[in-house]
């Protein structure tokens, strides 16, 4: 087995990042020791960009060593399988297991955001930044403008209380967690982090009939989550010394195998796809992809994986880019 070490997992991420939220609170669950480099919440990220060479631009991703994954089921299947014991050395908890059902929870919790992410208050701060608005605009190809979010935000928020109202109907055989067993599972990650970001989020559930009194047991199995999760300090440390963690571990394999193959780019199949990942294609098997990038003003080299599902590959014409 493999022991977490603290030194070379690092997540990229901001802190209000919803998405985020779901690699953070899953390695709090299992205590994994990690570093984090915060990322402002729009483009650009020369952390990234700039020292490592991932132009991609969801947020997060997570480095373990010399490879850099892509994609949050992605991330969360990683630690799942790189990590399945508890080890006493750094007091890492064993992996949360679901399997399947724990995979369709976060399916589902997809759908909720699709929701959830139309009806943000627009009198939010961010909501006000034209800089954020245009981000989100060119990251979605939908209207962030604040008329076209008001006049959408009725409908928005129907789409989120049935993510309400689901939960509420699962939970009410008296379960404290969404799959039934007795602990917290990878179910109730993928399942909580959209609900929870409603309801903390200043103004997200106004005008709406979400309550604690209406849906008591979705509130309180968000507090139970919560409280598990805790809160831990987690150590920063800056993107150069990131950059030096990341490429000084090159030689270790971490399960990819390189290979040879041509420059081709990845791109998400849904949003975020104006800002594909350039790399050589050293690998693609087992619905995963898996890239070799050479970062700018450098000769070493990192992996950057990605899921075969909601992504797609193409070549790279001669002239188009450069790695």
């Amino acid at each position: 087995m493999t022991s977490p070490n603290p030194s070379n997992i690092i997540l990229y991420h901001y802190s209000y990042s919803p998405y985020a939220h779901k690699i953070s609170y899953y390695l709090s669950l299992r205590n994994i020791p990690y570093h984090q480099v915060p990322q402002p919440p729009i483009l650009p990220r020369p952390d990234l960009s700039n020292l490592l060479g991932i132009i991609y631009r969801r947020i997060p991703v997570l480095a373990i060593g010399n490879t850099v994954f892509i994609n949050t089921p992605l991330i969360l299947e990683t630690l799942e399988t790189k990590y399945p014991t508890a080890d006493a050395a750094s007091g890492t908890g064993p992996a949360l297991g679901g399997g399947e059902e724990a995979k369709e929870w976060g399916r589902w919790s997809d759908k909720v955001f699709r929701s959830a992410v139309a009806c943000l208050p627009t009198s939010l701060p961010v909501m006000k930044d034209p800089k954020f608005r245009n981000d989100r605009e060119d990251f979605s190809g939908s209207s962030y403008q604040p008329d076209k979010v008001d006049a959408n935000r009725a409908k928005a928020l129907r789409g989120v209380e049935e993510g309400f109202k689901g939960m509420e109907e699962v939970l009410k055989d008296g379960r404290d967690w969404v799959l039934g067993g007795k602990e917290v599972s990878l179910g109730d990650v993928n399942a909580v982090w959209v609900l929870e970001w409603m309801i903390n989020l200043p103004g997200a559930l106004a005008g709406s009939n979400i309550s604690k009194e209406t849906y008591p047991k979705t509130f309180a199995w968000v507090g139970r989550f919560m409280a598990k999760v805790g809160k831990k300090r987690v150590p920063k440390i800056s993107a150069q010394q990131a950059k030096e963690v990341i490429l000084s571990e090159q030689k270790e394999d971490f399960g990819v195998e390189i290979q040879g193959g041509g420059l081709v780019k990845v791109a998400p199949t849904d949003t975020g796809k104006n800002h594909p990942q350039v790399g050589v294609l050293r690998k693609r098997e087992n619905g995963k992809i898996v890239l070799e990038v050479m970062p700018p003003n450098e000769r070493r080299t990192l992996k950057v994986v990605f899921p075969e599902e909601g992504f797609e590959v193409k070549e790279v014409a001669r002239g188009e880019a450069k790695l």
